[in-house]
């Protein structure tokens, strides 16, 4: 967008020649000399278009002593459509796409960009209306001069208001785009063929691939630590289920994750190392997760902090847990796998205990 400045302010300022005019000259020209010592290829630079538009702009004033207002719209015109036709040539949609391939957003940017450029035409056909206008009036009064010097000005209060607009505008998706979260979407071996955003997935339609889920079980002395829910994004209705699950974002591995799920919770002096499971497919009302599952063994239940309101966290028995399982007491991911976790790793427990 900020290329497209120079080019705005000229346009206000082209009636009006003298000093400003042959110093915006001066460093448009040098701009361009500039761009063609250190040019590398691969494309033209927005700032030599820029520079380009700022000299076709000013061939008014240099090849017309006294230019009528309709030689300053005429030239005018003439000097975009100019600029326009060697962009789409230099600076075409191959290159803008190749600007932005480093960019986390891409996407949206191509789509902020064209949308951009859409208007820009707009404005540019509208003007154009306008100098028929003034050529089928023909007027020359005081009020024909009048209605020229308005023809001159209007277009170019018009991009600068949309340039206003413009900036702002993208400051405020940039600033959201920032604060975002990113859910990745991935195919059953983990590996990513796109992505979603966090706040959108509910209201968008279900995607082709998996939506990754970390979920981290506390257990201690045979007890698996619990707290209750009313309604959350990874459950559908009041159940008890581990406090330790998220979604998995793009900034974070799902180690990372799990660490982070148990430091928030975890009291103890040293730091505990979570330990990964195993990796599952769940089907949650219609739609397919990948969920990580990890295990965090303390060795005394005192070593978690307790759950803030309005959830209610205790430690509750395996036996305790296996008599309600058929039930709706526990989510539906708890309910696939205590069953794994008490042939494995409870079973370990129960042996190593008796051993000793």
């Amino acid at each position: 967008m900020g290329g497209f400045l120079p080019i705005i302010l000229l346009l206000l300022l082209l009636p009006y020649t003298g000093m400003v005019v042959a110093w915006t000259a001066g460093a448009a020209l040098l701009l361009v000399l500039r761009a063609i010592l250190l040019f590398r290829g691969g494309g033209c630079h927005p700032a030599m278009i820029t520079a380009l538009a700022v000299l076709a702009l000013l061939l008014p004033t240099f090849w017309l002593p006294q230019p009528t207002p309709f030689a300053h719209v005429a030239w005018s015109v003439v000097a975009i459509l100019l600029v326009v036709a060697v962009s789409r040539l230099f600076y075409g949609r191959k290159s803008v796409e190749d600007d932005y391939r480093g960019c986390p957003h891409r996407r949206l940017v191509l789509l902020e960009y064209n949308r951009i450029l859409r208007t820009v035409l707009r404005i540019a056909l509208f003007t154009l209306v306008l100098m028929g206008a003034y050529l089928y009036l023909q007027v020359e009064t005081r009020w024909g001069m009048a209605v020229a010097r308005w023809l001159l000005h209007f277009p170019a209060l018009l991009l600068l208001v949309l340039y206003g607009y413009e900036v702002i505008r993208l400051e405020w998706v940039r600033r959201k785009m920032l604060e975002e979260e990113w859910i990745p979407i991935t195919d059953a071996k983990g590996e990513s063929i796109g992505r979603i955003a966090r706040s959108e997935h509910e209201k968008t339609a279900p995607p082709t691939g998996l939506l990754p889920v970390v979920r981290l079980i506390a257990i201690s002395d045979g007890m698996i630590y619990l707290s209750h829910y009313c309604e959350c994004d990874l459950c559908t209705g009041d159940c008890y289920d581990t406090p330790f699950f998220s979604w998995l974002t793009t900034d974070r591995e799902h180690g990372e994750m799990a660490q982070s799920l148990i430091d928030e919770r975890f009291c103890g002096i040293k730091r505990l190392q979570p330990r990964f499971l195993l990796r599952y497919v769940h089907n949650d009302n219609g739609e397919d997760r990948l969920v990580y599952l990890y295990l965090a063994h303390m060795s005394a239940p005192d070593m978690i902090l307790g759950d803030k309101d309005p959830r209610q966290g205790k430690w509750w028995p395996v036996d305790q847990i296996e008599e309600q399982l058929s039930g709706l007491t526990f989510s539906p991911y708890l309910r696939s796998e205590v069953p794994y976790l008490r042939q494995t790793v409870l079973l370990a427990e129960r042996l190593k205990n008796h051993h000793e």
